[in-house]
């Protein structure tokens, strides 16, 4: 399995575009099915789904953040993420509490965007 984890971040770390991480759907939803633990491929997934179904998105980045043991740098990337979800709906009090909850996870997180 991690063979095809370390082989899907390396693809995930050149997706650049909708059309990028629309192909890559597939894969993350696999990937997340095969081993929920895998908060990482969580996140891609969320990333990719966002540009079809910001509800279904959110949905997916919460529930990396509310696991007990969810990794901590997913677990701000996450709150990053839905944050931006909420820019990009102007909610900026949602948005604006998610970026806080991101800087307190991390306060070196560059949160600009």
């Amino acid at each position: 399995m991690y063979g095809i984890y370390d082989a899907a971040k390396l693809v995930e770390s050149k997706a650049s575009s909708k059309k990028d991480y629309l192909i890559l759907q597939e894969v993350f939803t696999k990937l997340v099915e095969q081993d929920p633990s895998l908060y990482e491929a969580r996140i891609w997934l969320a990333k990719s789904i966002r540009y079809t179904n910001l509800e279904n998105a959110l949905d997916v980045l919460k529930s990396v953040t509310t696991k007990l043991n969810a990794d901590w740098r997913s677990v701000y990337r996450s709150f990053h993420l839905i944050s931006k979800i909420y820019v990009s709906k102007n909610d900026s009090d949602k948005a604006n509490n998610y970026r806080q909850l991101c800087l307190k996870s991390n306060p070196k997180y560059p949160v600009e965007y």
